[in-house]
């Protein structure tokens, strides 16, 4: 932009002149901070998109030969005092997680499809001795409940819940004593999210 040189010939049009250079500073200044805040719909929406499906968090393992017991109905040489040894995995079985089959005395068990929704993934064994592992607990996304972000800071800490839950192989849970129900309700979490010239996006380690 070219100024004309009579601009500079008296105080008033200087003090005009410098008015305007501040205007359009301020205007370039506010221009380029804007976008910078994170807000609580789009923390919301990155964190969501890392819960498409409950987060298993809590995970044990179910034996799944048992010898000598039987657990879906009395059977020789298997009896009703069996059955009561453990009356999660009879539980299990009742609800439609576990399925059995017997081969002798042997109680054989699997996952039904249902139960599969549980499965880590994760087994092993030999044909003597199976296992596979469950999640006993698991957590969905809650709300966020608060953004720290200094004024023109490209980061920003979020606050938010998560909600956690047992899952019927927690519920059911008396073939292993060692898990902590107490973990289960609402935990506050936080997420640290960076601004980058395509936007936010969250901190590795989430």
């Amino acid at each position: 932009m070219c100024i004309s040189h009579h601009l500079f010939d008296n105080r008033r049009n200087m003090r005009k002149l410098l008015c305007y250079l501040f205007t359009v500073g301020l205007l370039t200044s506010s221009g380029c901070g804007y976008g910078q805040n994170l807000t609580r719909s789009k923390a919301q929406s990155l964190i969501q998109a890392k819960y498409t499906s409950p987060i298993g968090v809590e995970k044990n393992q179910i034996d799944l030969i048992f010898g000598g017991k039987c657990f879906s109905q009395p059977r020789n040489p298997c009896g009703p005092q069996d059955m009561e040894e453990d009356p999660g995995v009879a539980a299990l079985i009742r609800l439609g997680y576990l399925t059995v089959s017997y081969s002798g005395d042997t109680s054989i068990l699997s996952l039904t499809a249902e139960g599969q929704r549980y499965a880590t993934g994760e087994g092993g064994g030999d044909s003597s001795f199976r296992v596979v592992q469950v999640w006993t607990m698991v957590e969905n996304f809650g709300t966020i409940t608060g953004i720290i972000q200094q004024p023109g800071s490209i980061q920003a800490s979020v606050k938010y819940t998560v909600i956690r839950k047992l899952t019927p192989f927690g519920e059911h849970r008396t073939y292993n004593n060692s898990l902590n129900a107490n973990q289960s309700g609402t935990i506050e979490k936080t997420a640290t999210f960076t601004k980058y010239d395509d936007g936010w996006r969250i901190d590795p380690g989430f």
